[in-house]
């Protein structure tokens, strides 16, 4: 039963990060008309950002607001200097443009910081806590005869 609720609660989490990178497409593309490819890749530069600063000791709160201000920087610079060229074209066009812009940022975080997966440190103490889900879960079942 632990497993099941295990792997509900993994698939609720996974399924709310969907949904937000949905709504953030959705979000853009009602405001400016356009489906940028690149919202993923911005996304892990800004991670990798955060990362980066708590490697350097910054805690973790601060490297993440320190990343929100590196990512409205760059979202501002690339939307001035690249996308706005785009802005009365081809909206095919533009589309183009931000699927090169995701293959270039994700090329570079990769070549910066590895393909592999990197772990952020843990914002809470690290000993091991068991949801009230799991609890309850295991109290329900009894003692076993």
């Amino acid at each position: 039963m632990e497993k099941f609720v295990q792997l509900v609660v993994d698939g609720l989490s996974t399924g709310s990060v969907y949904a937000a990178l949905a709504l953030a497409i959705v979000l853009v593309h009602s405001a400016t008309g356009l489906i940028n490819f690149a919202q993923g890749g911005m996304a892990v530069l800004a991670a990798y950002f955060a990362w980066v600063l708590t490697n350097q000791g910054v805690p973790l709160v601060l490297a993440i607001v320190g990343s929100i201000i590196f990512s409205f920087l760059l979202g501002a610079v690339l939307e001035r200097f690249l996308m706005r060229r785009f802005e009365r074209g081809d909206p095919d066009t533009a589309v183009v443009v931000t699927i090169g812009l995701l293959t270039l940022i994700t090329g570079i975080a990769g070549w910066l910081w590895g393909y592999n997966n990197q772990q952020f440190p843990r914002s809470s103490p690290s000993t091991r806590c068991r949801s009230w889900v799991s609890r309850s879960a295991s109290a329900r079942s009894g003692p076993r005869s």
